[in-house]
């Protein structure tokens, strides 16, 4: 890279992180880039999230505020963010080395992107991985295609996709970063990075109830539904209006808990094709599991 190198921002939003906020922070401070903004935004943190912090000192800022939820959270970030390009990590989901210099590299060699978003590793509380997540390339027309969207940990987003697309929408309470993939690609181009560059943990804190579920299922046939009215979307899209409301309900069943029948029998009913497709999907993805071990 060359001496004039980008400001890159990181957004750590945290409530009650104290358990891996010090893994996090360091995986961000130990990246082999040297312009880095790091904010970590404490949402109201009740544990010892904020003394965990303090032996980092000036190497990150460090902004607290009354518990308002992570997407507000985040929202304050994209306003206090400088860099021109902006990776919001969770405060248990360590960055992988490397993460935001091969970033800044794919972004020079493809200025018109919006997003760079890489593979990741799903890890135990332990840090241990549990398997590696290889993603396809994503565009509005691959994730109406399946809504089984893995786009997670690692995102980076350009200055100029934050102004086109603005903040994420705080009325959703578990689908706000999904949500802003489909905006974003609705947009422009996303640009898949095929290195294992991020991760996302699993742990015991991190499981939705069945109340969570259901509320998540909803979100995501809205995500369908606001997708099919933006003007944005091509035609050929919207002519499959049926087909993409019957994969949204398919995908939110396994979020639906008691009423995954519901959801399921509303996706046959739309789209008996799509359904299928849907099935055979995953029952594809299953056995490609099953054979990688």
């Amino acid at each position: 890279m060359s001496a004039a190198l980008p400001l890159v921002t990181v957004l750590t939003p945290v409530h009650d992180g104290a358990a891996f906020i010090v893994e996090t922070v360091r995986s961000v401070l130990s990246q082999d880039y040297p312009r880095l903004q790091y904010l970590v935004l404490d949402d109201g943190s009740t544990d010892d999230t904020l003394a965990r912090l303090e032996p980092f000192g000036s190497a990150i800022e460090v902004r607290s505020h009354a518990n308002m939820g992570e997407s507000r959270t985040v929202n304050r970030g994209f306003e206090l963010a400088e860099g021109e390009l902006v990776c919001v990590v969770n405060a248990d989901d360590p960055l992988r080395p490397g993460a935001i210099a091969r970033a800044v590299e794919a972004q020079r060699a493809d200025p018109e992107a919006l997003v760079f978003y890489p593979d990741w590793a799903e890890i135990d509380a332990r840090s241990r991985v549990i398997r590696e997540i290889r993603l396809p390339d994503f565009d509005i027309g691959a994730m109406l295609g399946t809504f089984i969207i893995a786009i997670g940990p690692g995102v980076f987003i350009t200055r100029h996709a934050l102004s086109l697309v603005g903040m994420r929408d705080p009325a959703l309470r578990y689908t706000g970063d999904l949500d802003y993939w489909f905006r974003v690609a609705l947009r422009g181009r996303m640009v898949h990075l095929r290195e294992v560059l991020a991760t996302h943990r699993r742990h015991a804190a991190a499981t939705s109830s069945t109340q969570q579920g259901e509320l998540m299922a909803r979100e995501v046939v809205g995500l369908a539904e606001r997708c099919l009215e933006d003007p944005r979307l091509a035609p050929r899209l919207r002519h499959q209006s049926r087909a993409i409301l019957a994969r949204a309900h398919f995908a939110a069943s396994f979020h639906a808990g008691g009423l995954r029948a519901r959801y399921l029998a509303r996706a046959l009913a739309l789209s008996p094709a799509a359904f299928a497709g849907m099935a055979l999907h995953l029952a594809r993805r299953r056995l490609r599991r099953l054979l990688d071990g």
